[in-house]
């Protein structure tokens, strides 16, 4: 019985020493899917085959409930959000855009005209870069800012998509992405006056320069069940009539100025983002005691693919699961490399909605696409008639519009506004699929009730960056520029509704309910690293990682 007791003694302290059992990680790297919603899950799990998002979903902590708390989700501010803590009324990037005067003024949120914010690599006439839109910190501000000589931090992010990057590395990180002039990864001089050896060699060494085509494998047979969907062919709404899912000969055109726009929809492209922040790690990582790494994957293809094709088309269900093994790959290369010191993050800037006219197919009776030139049209006749101002709105983007600011201030100095914008919100709510209709000032003042759809489109709201009149569409209905393809820019489920997930060896899988918000994310990393939130991030860390980070 002693020598008993004796063995259970040792083996339980062998136990507690495991090298399986999870530890303070030494690398973060937060994957983040663009325009992938929660509901890809629930709709594809049963034919994930690898241990690349059943990591996640098996064996780490995954939140079930995890929302994005702005009205008009898209690329940019979702990435903010993500990297910030903070919402689009907080961090300032409302849009991948935005307009000023009078809407003949493009503000895309990474463009900065100073010499000094140049690309590197790129022709002269292409626009510098730079995070100087974004009005508060980021996560990776705050761990360079707290570098001492006890504690190394690095922070870098990999995109496809330089809004991507650029809205992840906030300041002071060390942001790439992809050169669609020259192929390759590239940066900013905001960020770095040169881009290091290892990016030169790696740019050289994966060839892309040279390629004249790229390939789309099926990941089944093209019987498999996991294609066993009623429209997966169905491509008479997608935006472009050249399907790409399975094709062995996709063109790379080296004479176009976008050379690469096909090889950045395919999985290849993808490869290319996981092939790259590997080389990252293993080029930045230097194995001193004191050192800590957050890296950003964010894996933008996919979104690129979505917007054309639409969420129940082959592309993107067969896209999904190239993610799913390539990011099974990556993760085992990172494990073999640091073991349990290792923690992944998976996370989404968006969802998706389904196309309309395929949601209408599948019995959703009011799904409908409701055309904004068509809209701008009959609100500028109406208000010429009636008041007798030409070109009262002059464009619409993401979900608002904006006025043509002389005619607004002609209209003010007689007094008309007000009855002028009256008029213009009845018109608006008389067309079927149209929700509600605020100014900007209305909704600003408006009481909501919280987690609420208005709330979410007061969490947007910017001064000078967000529209006059801000428009909520029905559910799976979209106001839009396009005549086909899909968004997402509505405050419902499928554009709002993302995984959020921690997995790290030895950890304990939990699946979480409770509702939590994607803001939550930086804070949670930071108090994972050891390092103070970002200043504008309000929210406590996500349940469950405190107690994963002691």
């Amino acid at each position: 019985m002693k020598k008993f007791l004796i063995l259970v003694a040792l083996l339980g302290v062998s136990l507690s020493i495991h090298p399986s059992q999870p530890q303070n990680p030494r690398v973060v790297i937060a994957f983040v899917i663009d325009q992938f919603p929660f509901y890809y899950f629930s709709r594809h799990q049963r034919h994930f085959k690898y241990r690349g998002f059943n990591r996640f979903i098996k064996e780490g902590i995954l939140y079930t409930n995890a929302q994005h708390a702005h009205g008009i989700p898209e690329t940019a501010p979702g990435h903010t959000t993500l990297s910030t803590g903070s919402l689009p009324t907080s961090h300032g990037v409302v849009s991948n855009r935005w307009f000023e005067n009078n809407g003949t003024t493009t503000v895309n949120f990474t463009e900065d005209e100073r010499e000094e914010k140049a690309v590197i690599g790129v022709p002269d006439d292409v626009i510098g870069r730079s995070p100087h839109h974004i009005k508060v910190d980021a996560l990776a501000d705050q761990m360079i800012r707290h570098q001492s000589s006890q504690s190394n931090y690095k922070a870098f992010t990999v995109a496809i998509k330089e809004r991507s990057a650029i809205a992840t590395a906030g300041q002071n990180a060390s942001p790439f992405w992809f050169n669609t002039f020259r192929g390759g990864f590239t940066s900013s001089k905001h960020y770095m006056q040169r881009l290091p050896r290892w990016v030169k060699k790696f740019n050289e060494r994966c060839g892309i320069r040279q390629l004249k085509k790229v390939s789309w494998p099926l990941s089944f047979e093209a019987d498999h069940p996991a294609y066993d969907f009623p429209d997966i062919n169905n491509y008479d709404y997608a935006g472009d009539s050249s399907t790409l899912a399975g094709k062995s000969n996709i063109p790379i055109n080296h004479s176009k100025k976008n050379n690469f726009e096909y090889y950045v929809k395919t999985p290849a492209a993808n490869k290319l983002i996981l092939d790259f922040a590997e080389c990252c790690i293993n080029n930045m990582y230097k194995k001193r005691s004191n050192e800590k790494i957050l890296l950003w994957v964010c894996l933008s293809p996919l979104d690129l693919v979505g917007h054309i094709y639409g969420p129940d088309s082959l592309e993107i269900v067969d896209f999904i699961h190239h993610i799913d093994r390539q990011l099974s790959n990556f993760m085992s290369k990172m494990e073999r490399k640091f073991g349990n010191k290792v923690m992944f993050v998976l996370a989404a800037d968006h969802g998706v909605q389904p196309i309309q006219e395929i949601s209408q197919l599948q019995g959703i009776e009011q799904a409908r696409r409701i055309m904004a030139p068509d809209l701008i049209k009959r609100i500028n006749g109406m208000i010429a008639q009636k008041y007798d101002v030409d070109n009262f709105i002059t464009r619409f983007e993401s979900t608002y519009f904006i006025y043509n600011i002389e005619a607004a201030a002609h209209l003010k100095d007689k007094g008309l506004l007000d009855k002028a914008e009256v008029d213009t919100k009845k018109l608006l709510l008389e067309e079927p699929g149209i929700k509600r209709v605020w100014t900007y000032d209305e909704l600003k003042k408006l009481p909501c009730q919280p987690n609420s759809h208005e709330q979410f489109y007061k969490n947007h709201l910017h001064e000078a960056r967000l529209g006059n009149l801000i428009v909520q569409p029905e559910a799976y209905c979209l106001v839009t520029n396009y005549p086909t393809g899909c968004s997402h820019n509505t405050p419902y489920n499928y554009d709002t509704h993302i995984p959020l997930a921690f997995y790290q060896k030895g950890m304990r899988p939990q699946h979480i309910d409770q509702p939590v918000y994607a803001a939550q994310l930086a804070g949670s990393i930071a108090k994972v690293l050891d390092v103070p939130p970002p200043a504008a991030s309000l929210l406590d860390p996500l349940p469950h990682i405190v107690q994963v980070a002691h």
